[in-house]
């Protein structure tokens, strides 16, 4: 007859302990994370509705809601997996058949994200079909390098027996790093595709508040993005493979927030204004700071090229509901 197992070594006690501990601290950080982007939702629903869904529909408007509401599908199920050390929600018959939710949808929001994102650059470029080779050609190598890590990834192991461990996915550290260094290649080659324009822009005396937008949300959203991608990359490198994933769900709740409010900016109300170059530079007039929009001015938007010998340039033409080009 076996004897009975024995007291837990001092070995297993401080693998259980720091399980456990690995386990809140991603609890916490991605239900914490989840009620910042739900509070967000709520804050934003009525610029939604006045901008999104009172208007006519563009694909911009397809690829916003896609990106807001498979976010919230998204996280509801995260927020399951997440928290299995608390609720036993999921058991681990159930999360090797579902570990791969959260990387899944890691390349779906990022897709929709980029999308939009580059439509805006490719809109300020005049729809360049170069600007859509090269932006096209990076998220083809994303796509190809996120699907190839999707067959590499596991579930999270379990430190030491009877530790319930988050359902996350975990895999090689070189893939995981290449899943997340391919957004921020297109996030740096995006901003300074809005940097070089703005600065031609700034420097022909265009001046708009619809580039001054352009340029301080592009900021924002490269700053935010890349820094959160950054932190992906250095945990994957020094963290143990049950916090390599931490930070995954806040940098794409984050993600689909930063992207839904270039939205929702861009189609804020404002004046309308006429620029260009006219054919006595010196007369042209800056009425408004490149890098300050008016305040408290109704209008709606839409940006076009014209060809006139009089205003070549750009022309911000408003009380229109549709984008002919987005930016």
């Amino acid at each position: 007859m076996s004897s009975p197992a024995g007291p837990p070594s001092a070995a297993q006690q401080a693998a259980l302990a720091q399980g456990e501990k690995d386990g809140q601290a991603i609890i916490l950080w991605t239900v914490g994370m989840f009620c910042i982007f739900g509070w967000d939702y709520f804050m934003n629903l009525p610029k939604e509705i006045e901008r999104i869904w009172k208007k006519q529909f563009t694909y911009v408007s397809v690829l916003y809601v896609l990106n807001r509401y498979y976010g919230l599908i998204q996280f509801a199920v995260v927020i399951a997996l997440i928290t299995t050390p608390i609720t036993q929600a999921i058991s681990v018959g159930t999360c090797l058949k579902i570990f791969r939710w959260q990387p899944v949808g890691a390349l779906i929001s990022t897709f929709l994200s980029q999308v939009i994102m580059g439509g805006r650059v490719y809109a300020l470029y005049g729809k360049s079909i170069v600007i859509a080779a090269v932006l096209g050609t990076i998220m083809v190598a994303e796509f190809i390098i996120h699907v190839i890590t999707l067959t590499k990834v596991f579930p999270a192991p379990s430190p030491a027996p009877g530790v319930v461990v988050p359902c996350v996915a975990i895999g090689p550290t070189n893939w995981l790093i290449a899943f997340w260094v391919m957004p921020l290649v297109f996030d740096s080659v995006t901003f300074l595709m809005t940097l070089y324009k703005s600065i031609e822009h700034w420097r022909n005396k265009v001046t708009s508040s619809t580039l001054a937008i352009l340029f301080r949300d592009g900021l924002v959203y490269f700053a935010a993005i890349f820094t959160m991608n950054l932190l992906n990359v250095i945990l994957f490198v020094t963290q143990s493979p049950t916090l390599q994933a931490i930070n995954l769900p806040a940098t794409l709740m984050l993600n689909i927030i930063m992207s839904c409010r270039l939205v929702l900016n861009l189609r804020a109300p404002r004046s309308a204004v006429q620029v260009g170059h006219h054919s006595d530079s010196a007369r042209v007039e800056r009425k408004l700071p490149l890098w300050s929009a008016p305040p408290n001015k109704p209008e709606s938007y839409e940006l076009s090229s014209t060809s006139s010998s009089a205003t070549p340039g750009i022309t911000i033409v408003a009380a229109t509901e549709t984008v002919k080009a987005y930016v």
